[in-house]
């Protein structure tokens, strides 16, 4: 081999390795703002603390809103919109509560006798002032009173209660099973202040009011039990 050639080698390899590890440093030094969208982890998990936010600002008790999150979960996300330049997505979502297997059971039992209802009616209102105790209880007979078990009256005769019990019941866990997900859609902004940093806007909506009612109600009979 030619010796110039091989001092050349000698020579040049460790300035590429030089080169190189220059260019590692200058990445670290300066790390790309990282791209996410609506579906993105964080994005996620920040849409689920907002949600717990507004659960518990709509009357849902007996929760922070760490608790209260750590109940929700995404169940599916559809992304709808990304832009081009990737600093604005959108995303529907289904969102779950994870509810125990056994709530509609146990919310059964208020229905058990007469006495086991009153008080129950009584213990919203008590806890939870006349107007809002009545009212939940109102929502929770709206939501089981027409379901695939049978019908039940809205405001049923106290005396008579226990023979809708089993109806109550069984409705209610059919509702938690199949109608109770939260459909929400939700935007995310991404870009750069005027002070050149990074920042996230994060809009959101829930689409059907009703499914926010009724899981108001029930993570309020949750936290009750």
């Amino acid at each position: 081999m030619n010796p110039k050639i091989v001092f050349a080698s000698i020579v040049l390899l460790p300035i590429l390795l030089v080169a190189c590890g220059d260019q590692d440093v200058s990445k670290a030094k300066n790390p790309a703002v990282p791209i996410i969208d609506c579906e993105t982890n964080s994005v996620q998990d920040k849409l689920l603390k907002n949600l717990a936010s507004k659960f518990i600002e709509e009357g849902a008790k007996g929760y922070s809103t760490s608790e209260l999150k750590e109940l929700l979960a995404v169940k599916e996300s559809l992304p709808l919109v990304k832009s081009a330049n990737k600093d604005y997505s959108k995303c529907s979502a289904q969102v779950t509560i994870k509810y125990p297997p056994n709530l509609a059971e146990n919310v059964g039992k208020f229905f058990l006798t007469e006495s086991a209802y009153v008080a129950f009616k009584n213990d919203l209102e008590d806890r939870y002032g006349v107007v809002a105790g009545a009212g939940m209880h109102a929502q929770l007979m709206d939501a089981v009173a027409d379901g695939p078990f049978g019908v039940v009256p809205f405001a049923p005769d106290p005396a008579s209660i226990s023979k809708h019990r089993k109806t109550i019941e069984k409705n209610l866990g059919a509702l938690i099973q199949e109608q109770l997900d939260v459909a929400v859609s939700y935007e995310l902004n991404i870009g750069t202040d005027p002070n050149g940093k990074p920042f996230e806007q994060l809009k959101w909506q829930i689409n059907k009011r009703e499914a926010l009612d009724i899981n108001v109600v029930l993570l309020s009979l949750n936290g009750l039990l």
